[in-house]
């Protein structure tokens, strides 16, 4: 508001500052915009990275594997990934980056680069069917130059589909759950060594179980079991148990079903 009479270098001035900062605010929007373009491009390649879901038959034998992956910001750390190695054998991978957003999204592109380029050595399978191993290649390139000291927990598994063994790694990450034919939980809950990333030259172990027809295996990070309502109470490990407990035996598309009860 200009009150009369008013001062002719006073107004100038005024009006090329009003004017300066609608530039400003102009330029910060197109700021914002661009990056928020950059940030949904990002979302699409990442999200592009999780396999599909997969049903059918191997190794004579039936398998069916349920994939989500929902970041929590618009780019996030969590990696997912399933893949065959040879005419036996189901990789099965899990991995969530101490951190979020751009940061936390490179190093999960750069992890699922990395078992991702295991696949094609010649001693591929002698690898991943002693899965300690192949943690352990990724683990000490992902330590070297880590100044951030960002790591990954990590749940390496494979998968002899003729025997039914499964090979597991777990590398700080939360236990899986085994739901057995019966009905029976278990926690796969042998620790295998650290996250990735810490340690340059950790030394990692696997265990195994052996799975039967009508067996479960449930994987999932702390986006489950660490969502909170706004009375700041955790969604917990019990949930998740309670969820594979009761799930049909043919119920399609679990984790949309486990994710809704933890958005509920």
């Amino acid at each position: 508001f200009i009150v009369k009479p008013f001062n002719p270098t006073l107004l100038r001035a005024r009006v090329l500052s009003t004017l300066e900062k609608k530039a400003l605010s102009d330029h910060t929007r197109d700021q914002l915009r661009r990056k928020q373009l950059e940030l949904n491009e990002a979302r699409t390649l990442q999200l592009a990275l999780a396999p599909p879901p997969f049903t059918g038959t191997i190794a004579g034998r039936s398998l069916s594997i349920d994939v989500l992956l929902e970041p929590a910001k618009e780019v996030g750390g969590d990696v997912v990934d399933h893949f065959r190695v040879g005419d036996d054998m189901i990789v099965l991978a899990l991995g969530d980056v101490s951190d979020k957003g751009a940061g936390a999204a490179l190093m999960m592109a750069r992890t699922h680069a990395m078992m991702r380029a295991l696949t094609a050595r010649p001693d591929a399978a002698e690898l991943f069917g002693a899965p300690e191993r192949a943690l352990g290649i990724v683990n000490a390139a992902l330590a070297v130059g880590n100044e951030s000291c960002m790591f990954v927990t990590y749940l390496l598994a494979t998968l002899e589909l003729s025997t039914g063994k499964l090979a597991y790694v777990r590398a700080g990450h939360i236990p899986p759950f085994h739901r057995s034919g019966t009905g029976g939980i278990a926690r796969l809950g042998r620790m295998g060594g650290p996250p990735l990333g810490l340690v340059e030259d950790a030394v990692y172990q696997s265990d195994t179980i052996m799975l039967s027809p009508g067996d479960r295996l449930l994987i999932v990070t702390d986006g489950f079991t660490e969502a909170h309502d706004p009375d700041d109470a955790l969604y917990g490990e019990g949930r998740v148990e309670t969820f594979l407990t009761d799930l049909a035996s043919s119920a399609g598309q679990p984790l949309k079903q486990l994710a809704a009860g933890v958005r509920a």
